[in-house]
């Protein structure tokens, strides 16, 4: 059986990916969210054999989530200008993944092409309802403030997240 790395940043389906791989028996022996603060650690644990798999959701979906959720924008702070950290958390996540990364993404077309293709490259039948796990009970989204939404929208236009149709 794999070992595997869920490496994720927060908000963009990490309990839910946890869910799926625990309930086909996978073995996840590392959860680490792709924060600017975690750097140090990451890149010793991929050079383990672990097999990396990540989670994906579209960056404004996840600074809402955070915005709704009360994550602040900076762990350890406030950042005056507004940059959220969920920005940092992608940018960790872009470095520290490569083409042999598995990534589950929740709200895109190609979803369960994905999740088959992650479970034949493990050997797991993962499967899955994609029922969102802590989802917020608010209908309405959180707004994303006016820098902090640039900075989304800049993060979005990256050739990386093209392979996800965002």
């Amino acid at each position: 059986m794999t070992d595997i790395l869920l490496l994720t940043v927060p908000h963009t389906g990490t309990m839910w990916a946890l869910g799926v791989l625990r309930a086909a028996g996978a073995r996840v022996l590392v959860q680490v969210h792709a924060l600017p603060s975690e750097v140090g650690k990451i890149p010793r644990l991929i050079k383990e054999d672990y097999a990396v798999v990540s989670t994906m959701r579209h960056p404004l979906r996840t600074a809402e989530s955070w915005l709704m959720r009360g994550t602040p924008w900076r762990h350890g702070g406030h950042d005056p200008a507004g940059d959220p950290s969920v920005v940092d958390s992608f940018h960790t996540l872009m470095a520290l993944t490569d083409r042999k990364t598995l990534f589950l993404p929740v709200d895109t077309d190609d979803r369960e092409a994905r999740l088959r293709h992650a479970g034949k490259v493990l050997g797991l039948a993962l499967e899955t309802d994609w029922t969102p796990v802590n989802a917020s009970l608010s209908a309405e989204r959180a707004v994303v403030p006016p820098p902090a939404h640039s900075r989304v929208a800049e993060l979005v236009r990256d050739p990386f997240f093209a392979q996800f149709g965002y």
